[in-house]
């Protein structure tokens, strides 16, 4: 790779997003007994309020287009896939619903477990640090604030719409 070739890759990396992120520098990542690899990893700075946020698909399908365009691609961004724990209709066969009725089990335990996972507290390092403008206590208040269990999500779209269709694959498989 010449000179000219690298510096056309350092002109498209992005430093100003339309959304706050934290910029982490020089992350260590062993990859080898003797070999540490580095990286610079930008981060969201929010917390997703539903499952399958536009924001979460949106982020996915730039990475899949960014995969597609790379030198070492052969363009073919997904010619296979292997999914875990996964659905094609976020209504008829999620942890949700099946054929329409709320699966009991499923609406207690899975909202609980992401509940205890979004309430905890901000982490400083994620946050921008802690300094005289910064109030971790206060950040931590207005998550709690806005935190909304996703079972009140569920129960207040009790029939097929809008969204559960979001994120739901089996709407138009031709778009994978």
């Amino acid at each position: 790779m010449t000179s000219s070739s690298n510096e056309n890759i350092h002109q498209k990396i992005r430093n100003e997003f339309p959304y706050d992120v934290k910029k982490l520098t020089d992350i260590s990542i062993p990859v080898d007994k003797n070999i540490k690899s580095t990286a610079t990893i930008w981060m969201h700075q929010r917390i997703f309020d539903d499952e399958y946020s536009e924001q979460e698909l949106s982020d996915g399908l730039k990475i899949l287009e960014w995969i597609q365009n790379q030198t070492w691609s052969n363009g073919k961004n997904l010619s296979g896939i292997i999914s875990a724990y996964s659905t094609d209709d976020r209504y008829n066969n999620d942890i949700h619903y099946y054929g329409g009725c709320l699966a009991a089990q499923e609406a207690l335990s899975w909202p609980t477990q992401m509940l205890i996972l979004l309430s905890v507290p901000p982490h400083p390092l994620y946050q921008g640090g802690i300094d005289k403008d910064f109030d971790l206590i206060n950040v931590w208040k207005e998550r709690l604030h806005n935190l909304m269990p996703l079972d009140f999500y569920w129960i207040k779209h009790q029939n097929r719409n809008e969204y559960w269709r979001h994120g739901s694959v089996c709407e138009d498989y031709s778009k994978i």
